[in-house]
């Protein structure tokens, strides 16, 4: 039940020590930050006062000088402390202590380097801020590694928001370095603003990779849950709970497949349209005459038959495993459109990949297949490490069918359904 808390330190040449804030990260994943927050919602003033100022003692005593973190795990039933390391460093959590002080430690870090001193008292940290770190990685692929080039990037705007990155659009984000692809800081007058603030913020943020994804979802579902409302998530919890990462239906998970359905009708029209004019100039045109198509899709392991026809210039009709529904289709841009089902207007976000769709609806993403017959592809460029499968082998749900490595980490492909392996391709 330890929570992992830390004090931002500062040091001179002339014996002054500012500890600014003090961060609570203990929501952590395999002992990575995923989401941290300044003050620590579980300290009291008194606790957080305490902390500062054996903190800069340390420091002082240490002879250090420049910026640093002096991290600890902090044991709430026995209010105990105890110290962890110095980091001698500005942390990648560092933004929220900005945030909630007004103080810029990278300049402070400067001056202090360059021998200016600390002047006068260490400002007081006044509201709340929260910072989620945003990375290209597989949330439901057990965070394999989905980096890829940046076809798109949106970031928000707005009261107390603040986004860190270091890509643009047209970059790419490669397999070998870091996934990280931005760190979103919300800041409020509370905590309860702080969280409503980033929820939004994240929930604007368009991010479209190449081939790859964002823990954008996860995030976003981490923070709905109640523990992390509650404030109350130790370090283990994330590995202990499937938070954010189990196959559990979204609220929007039937605007996706209708979404996905009409992105497939519509590129096999396009390719239809094609071989009709390619026919035409060769002076024997050939047209199809159905009207409608099918469309199998997979979803979470599930199939899903639906029939989609085009009623008007961006009006369609799907029917099939749900209720027919009219939908109106205004395409924003190459990824971006606004679906209207009914009285509901969506927000999607589409990127088509190899016999897959990534589908964003409102924020919240899912991943659509074609129907490919049980073929499970790796999700990303990578190095295979194991096959603990060989043909004719029975498979359950969820069973490893290949390890793979890439970051520097291993990642299991498991199996989306139950089945009998006819055939292995690595």
């Amino acid at each position: 039940d330890a929570r992992h808390v830390e004090v931002q330190v500062i040091a001179d040449n002339f014996g002054n020590v500012w500890a600014p804030g003090v961060r609570d990260c203990s929501i952590q994943r395999k002992n990575q930050k995923v989401i941290e927050e300044s003050s620590s919602p579980l300290l009291t003033a008194e606790q957080s006062n305490h902390l500062r100022s054996v903190s800069a003692e340390l420091v002082r005593a240490a002879g250090y000088r420049g910026a640093g973190t002096v991290e600890y795990l902090y044991q709430p039933e026995q209010k105990t402390f105890t110290f962890l390391e110095v980091n001698t460093r500005l942390q990648v959590e560092h933004p929220i202590t900005e945030a909630t002080t007004g103080i810029d430690l990278v300049k402070l870090q400067i001056l202090v380097a360059s021998g200016e001193p600390l002047v006068g008292d260490c400002p007081p940290e006044f509201g709340h801020a929260v910072e989620a770190r945003l990375n290209a990685e597989d949330a439901a692929n057990g965070f394999a590694p989905a980096p890829g080039a940046v076809q798109l990037l949106k970031f928000p705007l707005g009261s107390g928001l603040r986004v860190d990155t270091g890509i643009a659009q047209g970059d790419v984000i490669p397999p070998d370095y870091d996934s990280m692809v931005a760190k979103v800081i919300a800041w409020g007058r509370d905590r309860s603003e702080a969280l409503a603030r980033l929820r939004t913020a994240l929930r604007e943020t368009t991010v479209v990779l190449q081939g790859g994804t964002t823990t954008k979802s996860f995030l976003l579902d981490l923070l709905d849950r109640e523990e992390v409302i509650s404030a109350s998530a130790d370090t283990g919890w994330l590995d202990r709970t499937d938070a954010g990462t189990s196959n559990v239906p979204s609220r929007t998970a039937d605007v996706a497949l209708i979404a996905a359905a009409i992105d497939v009708y519509d590129a096999e029209e396009k390719l239809e349209r094609e071989a009709f004019l390619s026919s035409a100039r060769g002076g024997r045109p050939r047209a199809g005459h159905a009207i409608g198509r099918k469309v199998e899709l997979s979803y979470q392991g599930q199939a899903y038959a639906l029939t989609v026809t085009q009623v008007g210039a961006h009006s369609y009709r799907v029917d099939g495993d749900a209720p027919e529904t009219e939908v109106e289709v205004d395409r924003l841009s190459e990824f971006e459109s606004r679906l209207v089902i009914g009285d509901r207007r969506h927000h999607v976000v589409s990127v088509a990949g190899r016999a897959q769709y990534l589908v964003e609806v409102d924020g919240i993403s899912h991943q659509i297949s074609q129907d490919e017959a049980g073929v499970v592809r790796a999700p990303a460029p990578a190095v295979v490490v194991a096959v603990p499968v060989s043909v004719g082998d029975e498979v359950e749900v969820g069973a490893t069918l290949v390890v793979l490595e890439s970051m520097k980490m291993e990642t299991a492909v498991r199996a989306p359904v139950a089945g009998r392996v006819r055939e292995v391709l690595a």
